[in-house]
């Protein structure tokens, strides 16, 4: 378990929040503070680095002029930074679209499924989550107003972004019962 501040301990627990969850796992929790590794970590470190401090220098400025090279990218394209693609035009995707995913290494294909299929398959995970209530969402509805409160802006606080389903049943049925996904995975496996 990651260590809590003492005020972030007392506010949850005063909320009936337990310190765990998928929550937790996220480096921008509030009141999370980083995990210091142990001494043998920096004993393993020198181990592994003695000798190679040059190398190391050149590769860590390599990496530094590449960042501000990506950086500039992700600031002209915006959010239309990762690749998007309709199904309907993945057979006539052009060689430059699919370098472009490439080197991303994420593309978005939208209309995979009719929109009805779509609804039915989000109502139908509603109502899994309704029947099995103890199903975590990340952010908890409990939680909400203390992330509101605190001002946290890189959190949802009107919906969970996140829940903790590991199996619903109905992947399988539809990873099979669809041609659209099958030829989707076809694709994403190609590149």
């Amino acid at each position: 378990m990651a260590p809590y501040s003492d005020e972030l301990k007392r506010l949850l627990l005063r909320h009936g929040i337990k310190l765990k969850g998928i929550f937790f796992g996220f480096p921008f929790a509030p009141g999370v503070a980083p995990r210091l590794l142990p001494d043998r970590y920096t004993e393993l470190k020198s181990l592994f680095t003695a000798g190679r401090e040059r190398v190391l220098a050149e590769s860590w400025e390599k990496l530094l002029l590449d960042h501000e090279k990506q950086a500039a990218v992700m600031k002209k394209f915006g959010s239309n930074l990762i690749p998007q693609v309709r199904f309907q035009d993945l057979a006539s995707i052009s060689k430059e679209e699919i370098e472009d995913t490439r080197e991303r290494g994420v593309v978005v294909i939208k209309n995979v499924l009719p929109e009805k299929e779509r609804l039915a398959v989000k109502e139908s995970l509603k109502e899994h989550i309704k029947r099995n209530s103890w199903t975590k969402d990340f952010p908890s509805l409990r939680l909400r107003p203390l992330l509101k409160a605190k001002k946290q802006p890189s959190l949802p606080t009107d919906s969970p972004a996140v829940y903790e389903l590991y199996y619903t049943g109905l992947g399988a049925v539809y990873r099979e019962s669809y041609l659209s996904l099958v030829i989707s995975q076809c694709f994403l496996n190609s590149l």
